[in-house]
């Protein structure tokens, strides 16, 4: 039993930001040696992105559902400040470290929560990114920009160049940088190949969104609905009544069996 606590119980307190009104209580699971994993609480009051899903994905990759929880424990656990880590850059070898197993435990949950695996690689996928952007060297985010854009280029030549050898030479060499990228390999082949199809949605709705808010602006401004007054009814409230009455009580000096 991954979780130890209830649904997480959220009030929306920005257009894409949530306050969390309970605690979300997670447990590791067990070690190799037999004991039990560490436990980490999410306390009520923290304020969460989720998945940090974009909104315009949010049509392909919904922030909600069972990815939920483990959301929330892996904003909580990425803004947590291990002792050895506490005034180090963001950029360093340690922080990448803590990161990597916070992005571990993440797909651990959602795999025990029930998502399907391949949503779950999509979103460890994402978390995996967003921790090169953060904690990566420029060097390494240029690096893996470039293997994405040189990847996807590469992907969309094969399947042109298809069914010749070309084509298929063209189509494996992602996979084959992708494996240069060690530990995280398996979230670089997620952003190379279902990734780009993931991107190209991503884009269509954002070109959707965009005329629509450009048809909203051009129509001028919201309209509001007038309402008529209208005087205030006056009524009696009624008594509540028990809907189990009880038993009437018997008069003194009455007999028990009446004629």
């Amino acid at each position: 039993m991954p979780f130890l606590s209830g649904s997480a119980r959220l009030e929306q307190s920005g257009e894409c930001e949530w306050t969390l009104l309970s605690d979300v209580v997670y447990r590791d699971p067990d070690g190799p040696d037999g004991t039990p994993g560490d436990t980490w609480i999410a306390p009520a009051g923290m304020r969460t992105d989720l998945a940090s899903v974009p909104r315009v994905a949010w049509a392909i990759l919904s922030p909600f559902g069972l990815q939920t929880r483990p959301a929330i424990i892996h904003d909580h656990l990425s803004r947590e400040i291990p002792e050895d880590l506490e005034g180090s850059a963001l950029r360093c070898t340690g922080w990448r470290m803590h990161r990597q197993q916070v992005d571990r435990r993440f797909r651990t949950s959602l795999v025990e929560e029930g998502v399907p695996r391949f949503r779950a690689s999509l979103l460890w996928m994402g978390a995996v990114m967003g921790r090169w952007l953060v904690h990566g060297h420029h060097a390494q985010v240029m690096a893996m920009v470039a293997t994405l854009l040189l990847s996807w280029a590469s992907i969309i030549a094969g399947a042109l160049l298809m069914p010749s050898w070309w084509g298929g030479a063209l189509l494996g060499a992602p996979f084959l940088v992708g494996a240069l990228w060690g530990r995280d390999r398996s979230a670089v082949w997620t952003a190379q190949y279902p990734g780009m199809i993931l991107l190209a949605l991503g884009i269509g709705t954002a070109v959707v969104s965009l005329v629509e808010w450009a048809i909203s602006q051009a129509s001028g401004p919201r309209a509001t609905i007038a309402r008529p007054k209208v005087r205030p009814i006056s009524f009696t409230p009624v008594p509540l009544r028990s809907p189990h009455p009880e038993p009437p009580v018997p008069r003194e000096g009455a007999s028990e069996h009446q004629t």
